[in-house]
């Protein structure tokens, strides 16, 4: 790659963030490494975010305005525009700690194997709170058994190979806006390793109107996405992998009420050992990694059963099973 051309290219979507972009957009113009464009598309903006904006100098910025399309739309656009071998995000009212790029692309150097890697974050709230972070797992193995689950990567933390990026094939904008970012991680999962950086290297800003905060069909759509990125894997009883997942999220109308343990266990010893296969672990050293899951099903069968008569014996017996897989590391039978 010619030394003119930008390593990373950072894609910063905009939309009606006045209030937060400049301290966004001078957190990554202070990066210890300075090799990249940043890309900025203000997505039809209302505010006076373009004025902010066109503000600042640096001769890194490529400065976009477009009719309002939605952020799928715009950050494809950003990925067709970029030059860099690296794709990193950035949100606009997020903030990068100045050694996060030196780091990610030191790690991604060092690792070429690994096709996308995120960071911890602290989490800005909205309202005075205590302090909080989102801490991932870092690993590979852990990261695909939680993508089943979860999401367990910060957008705003995460820098990719763009070759990848275009082999499993950008953000899908067919899907819900609500769980883009998951569907994309769990595509990469699928053909590279994927990390985390275990130490916090982004401010999280929670705003009360965030999309996870306020839409009430969030858990149906992260359930929805938890189930295809399992039948990628599972080929199996798929009604069972409803119910696994609808009791995982604590959903009442994801599930009947009374799931068939057998079968959950089945569909759990099958991911087990997928993710086992992919990663080329052994089957004994990834079940402990289970223990997080195996706990939030504890609880959430608790949660629907407690009230329920005559079910302490299915009861004694869903707990007795969890132990064995989350602490004994026995057959999940």
């Amino acid at each position: 790659m010619p030394a003119t051309t930008p390593l990373i290219s950072v894609i910063l979507p905009v939309y009606n963030a006045g209030e937060y972009i400049e301290e966004s957009v001078k957190s990554i113009l202070a990066q210890t490494y300075g090799n990249f464009e940043l890309i900025i598309i203000n997505d039809g903006s209302k505010d006076n975010s373009e004025e902010i904006i066109r503000k600042i100098e640096d001769k890194r910025i490529r400065y976009y305005y477009q009719p309002n399309c939605g952020m799928a739309k715009t950050l494809n656009r950003g990925i067709d525009l970029a030059n860099g071998a690296l794709i990193a995000r950035q949100d606009a009212d997020d903030i990068s700690l100045p050694e996060r790029f030196e780091k990610q692309v030191d790690f991604l150097v060092k690792n070429s194997d690994t096709g996308l890697v995120g960071t911890w974050a602290e989490i800005i709230p909205a309202k005075n709170d205590v302090r909080r972070f989102h801490k991932h797992p870092a690993e590979d193995t852990q990261l695909k058994i939680d993508l089943f689950f979860n999401n367990p990567f910060v957008h705003s933390s995460v820098m990719m190979r763009r070759d990848i990026l275009k082999r499993v094939g950008y953000y899908n904008v067919a899907k819900d806006s609500l769980i883009q970012d998951y569907d994309l991680w769990a595509r990469f999962s699928r053909v590279t390793k994927i990390a985390n950086l275990p130490e916090v290297l982004v401010c999280y800003r929670e705003v009360s109107s965030g999309i996870s905060q306020t839409t009430v069909n969030y858990s149906h759509k992260v359930i929805d996405q938890s189930i295809e990125n399992v039948n990628f894997f599972y080929a199996g009883d798929s009604y069972a992998v409803t119910q696994l997942f609808g009791l995982y999220h604590g959903d009442d109308s994801s599930y009947d009420g009374n799931p068939s343990l057998d079968k959950m266990l089945t569909v759990l010893n099958e991911l087990v050992s997928k993710v086992a296969q992919q990663t080329g672990n052994d089957v004994p050293s990834v079940k402990p990694k289970m223990g997080k899951h195996v706990r939030t099903l504890k609880y959430r069968y608790y949660t629907a059963k407690q009230e329920a008569a005559g079910k302490n014996i299915l009861l004694k017996y869903w707990y007795k099973v969890l132990y064995r897989i989350s602490i004994r590391m026995q057959p999940l039978t």
